[in-house]
């Protein structure tokens, strides 16, 4: 092989160790001390009642004519990731009563506030639009109270602009009531305690081309490299005699 093919795989080789970024995992709810914190909207709408319920600590849903709403508006104005950040994964984590019951959660299509009623047809999303399937989910009745959920491409899709942020429509597709704690419940305080939904964000933030630093097991690897390209030209070329005349 070619001393100059060497010393150029020598310095890939450099530069794909010294050009991977590290992974970073946030963890975010309403009201965090930590200042992780993240706007929230909740609610839950019930057929034929024209009541809001986005002021209650718990949001409830059921097999029929009960659709919780969940949402975090303003995910990405507000410095919640750094410029140029890559999504790995997001998990949504509730709160919620270990009832045997199976949970879907559908993206909203439309807009709604902790202030919508029910509207339209009784067998209907009481008036929000709804698109893709994102979560069915039987949750057993040992499960533990919080429950995660993951919400990765649709996370993904709401950070890249190719859908609007509406947030969720929960339902319970059979089984009992479904209820998880809200954001305007009063156990917040820290990570252990927390009940309050709360988004668990995994990303990466490749660096730039013109800032890669090789770290120093990749200034070795070069070194190698460099010092082992130079041995085989020199074996190649054999050592400079001079001319005889």
């Amino acid at each position: 092989m070619r001393p100059a093919r060497l010393f150029t795989l020598a310095i890939a080789a450099a530069a794909l160790l010294s050009g991977s970024a590290h992974a970073e995992t946030l963890t975010f709810w309403k009201g965090n001390p930590d200042g992780n914190t993240i706007a929230t909207n909740d609610t839950y709408i019930k057929s034929g009642d024209s009541t809001p319920y986005g002021n209650e600590q718990w949001v409830p849903t059921g097999p029929t004519g009960t659709i919780g709403l969940l949402s975090f508006p303003n995910l990405f104005g507000s410095g919640l990731l750094p410029v140029g950040a890559v999504i790995d994964k997001v998990t949504l984590d509730l709160c919620a009563q270990p009832v045997g019951t199976q949970v879907q959660m559908f993206v909203a299509t439309s807009a709604w506030t902790e202030n919508t009623v029910w509207s339209g047809s009784k067998f209907g999303n009481g008036g929000v639009s709804t698109g893709a399937k994102i979560v069915d989910a039987t949750i057993s009745s040992s499960a533990s109270w919080h429950q995660q959920f993951d919400i990765t491409e649709t996370f993904k899709a709401w950070y890249d602009g190719s859908l609007d942020n509406y947030g969720l429509v929960i339902k319970t597709k059979s089984g009992s009531t479904y209820k998880f704690a809200s954001s305007e419940h009063p156990n917040f305080a820290n990570a252990i305690i927390n009940e309050r939904p709360a988004l668990t964000i995994e990303y990466h933030v490749p660096p730039p081309p013109s800032q890669v630093v090789p770290e120093p097991a990749s200034m070795a690897l070069l070194g190698i490299g460099g010092l082992f390209a130079a041995r085989m030209f020199r074996r190649r070329n054999g050592p400079n005699t001079p001319a005889v005349a």
